[in-house]
C-alpha cells in the first residue's frame, strides 16, 4: 500500500520539481530586467491611447495566425483551440530562454502530445521558422526595391553572435563525438527530419498558404511597430518602419538573451536614428514596441502555460 502511494506520487512531485524550476528560472531572467519593464512603463505617458489599442489588437492577431500556421504544416490534425493556447503559452516560455528555444520546445512537446513522431514535430517547427525567414525576407526585397534605407548608423553585436554562435557548435560537435548513442539520435532524428520536409511537396498548397500566413505574420509585427511610432507622433513611412524593424529582428534574433532583450531594443532605436528619428522619440518607440509584444504578453502567456500544464498534460 505504502508502495503504491509512494508511485502514485511521483508525477506530483516531478511537476512540482518543474513548476519550482520553471519559476527560480524566471525569477533569474526577469529580476534583472525590471529596470527595462519601468522604462517601457513609462513610455505610456505622451502617447496617443487610439494607437496603442491598435497595437494591441495587431499583436493579439499574430497568436491567432501563428497558431494557424501549425494547422497548416502539421502532419495531423490539431484542435485550433488548443494549438492557439500553446502558441500564447510561448510568450511566456520564450522569455525563460534565448533564441526562442523555450517556444520551440514547447511546440514540439505539443507536436507529440498530437501523435507526431519526434522527426515529424521537428519537420513542422523546422518548416515554420525557415517560411518565418523566406516570407520576411520576401517582404523585405520588396520594401528594399521601394525605399532608400540606410543603416550606416545601427552598430550589429558581430562579435558576441559569432562568440556564442561558435560556443553552441562546439558543444554541440563534443556531444556528438563522445556519447555514441547521442550520435545515432541525431543521426536518425536527422534523417527523418529530412524525409519529413520533402513531404510537404506533395502539399503545394498547403505549403503556398503557410509561406502567405508567415508573411502575414511578420507585417502584423511592423504594423505594431508602425502604430507605436504614430502613438508618439512620428511619421515615418510604412517601409522605412519595415526596414527598422527588420533591423530590431535580426539584432534580437543575434542576441542570446531571452525574447533578444537589449539586441532588439538597439536595432530598433539604431533603425529610427539612421532614418534622422531623434534619439530620445526612437527609445519611446523601442520601449513601447516592446512593452506591447513582449512585457505585456507574460502574463495571458503564463495562465495559458499553466492551463496547458494542469489540464493538456504534456509539457511536463
Amino acid at each position: 500500500m505504502a508502495k503504491a502511494s509512494a508511485h502514485l506520487s511521483q508525477p506530483h512531485i516531478r511537476r512540482q520539481l518543474f513548476t519550482l524550476a520553471v519559476l527560480l528560472l524566471a525569477l533569474y531572467v526577469f529580476v534583472p530586467q525590471i529596470k527595462g519593464l519601468s522604462a517601457s512603463t513609462a513610455a505610456f505617458k505622451n502617447v496617443q491611447p487610439a494607437y496603442v489599442i491598435v497595437g494591441l489588437a495587431l499583436t493579439a492577431a499574430t497568436y491567432g495566425v501563428a497558431a494557424g500556421l501549425y494547422q497548416l504544416l502539421a502532419k495531423r490534425q490539431l484542435r485550433y483551440g488548443r494549438t492557439l493556447l500553446v502558441q500564447t503559452s510561448s510568450a511566456f516560455v520564450n522569455r525563460l530562454l534565448p533564441a526562442g528555444v523555450g517556444g520551440i520546445s514547447l511546440s514540439v512537446a505539443y507536436l507529440r502530445s498530437a501523435r507526431h513522431s519526434v522527426g515529424q514535430a521537428a519537420a513542422v517547427v523546422s518548416a515554420n521558422n525557415t517560411l518565418g525567414l523566406v516570407g520576411h525576407t520576401l517582404l523585405m526585397a520588396g520594401v528594399v526595391a521601394t525605399s532608400d534605407a540606410s543603416f550606416n548608423q545601427v552598430t550589429f553585436p558581430r562579435h558576441a553572435t559569432i562568440i556564442f554562435a561558435a560556443i553552441v557548435t562546439a558543444g554541440v560537435a563534443v556531444g556528438l563525438i563522445v556519447f555514441r548513442r547521442a550520435r545515432r539520435v541525431f543521426v536518425r532524428t536527422g534523417s527523418e527530419v529530412l524525409r519529413n520536409l520533402a513531404g510537404y511537396r506533395h502539399h503545394p498548397w498547403r505549403l503556398l498558404l503557410a509561406l502567405l500566413g508567415s508573411m502575414l505574420l511578420t507585417a502584423l509585427y511592423a504594423g505594431v511597430l508602425w502604430a507605436c511610432a504614430r502613438a508618439v507622433h512620428c511619421d515615418l513611412p510604412l517601409v522605412s518602419i519595415f526596414v527598422v524593424f527588420t533591423a530590431g529582428a535580426f539584432l534580437g534574433t543575434a542576441t542570446p538573451t531571452p525574447g533578444g532583450v537589449v539586441g532588439a531594443e538597439a536595432g530598433l532605436l539604431g533603425g529610427f536614428v539612421a532614418y534622422g528619428v531623434d534619439a530620445g522619440t526612437g527609445l519611446a518607440i523601442a520601449l513601447l514596441y516592446r512593452f506591447l509584444t513582449y512585457w505585456l504578453p507574460l502574463a495571458p502567456g503564463f495562465v495559458a502555460f499553466i492551463f496547458v500544464r494542469r489540464r493538456l498534460r504534456f509539457f511536463t
